[in-house]
């Protein structure tokens, strides 16, 4: 099993197809393409398209949830952006990293995703949970 885990690498688990948004990206825009798209999180990414935050639906509520924190103040004079809830310190991992490393990382840091970089630091990938999950069930069924 620790062969497998150390030679299987992120871009093998990976999803390839990451909805990223930016950090003057609305709120209600933002609900809209996590409805849209049946996701809970998605990378921030600046003009050059580097990772610089990462934000989830758990924020958005958390947002709603504490109206006389410092954000509140913030999305009632702009309207509501993603630089405004989003956590600026997104953790991510390289798709030449191993599978081993990854389940180590989510583990340790306790999250159920993680942004995958190419060798120019772009995202080109997110690994999630049930991504782990699936490939190991697929793995295990070729066995």
């Amino acid at each position: 099993m620790v062969d497998f885990l150390s030679n299987t690498l992120a871009k093998e688990v990976m999803t390839r197809d990451v909805v990223c948004v930016y950090p003057r990206t609305g709120l209600k825009e933002l609900s809209s393409i996590f409805i849209e798209n049946e996701i809970s999180g998605v990378p921030v990414l600046d003009d050059e398209g580097k990772v610089v935050g990462f934000v989830t639906q758990t924020d958005l509520v958390e947002q709603d949830l504490h109206t006389e924190d410092f954000r509140e103040s913030r999305t009632e004079e702009t309207g509501g952006f993603v630089q405004d809830i989003m956590v600026p310190d997104a953790l991510f991992a390289l798709e030449t990293d191993s599978l081993g490393t990854i389940i180590e990382k989510m583990c340790t840091e306790r999250i159920h995703r993680l942004i995958i970089l190419d060798a120019s630091e772009k995202v080109a990938g997110i690994v999630t949970t049930m991504d782990v999950m699936c490939y190991l069930r697929k793995s295990y069924q070729r066995a």
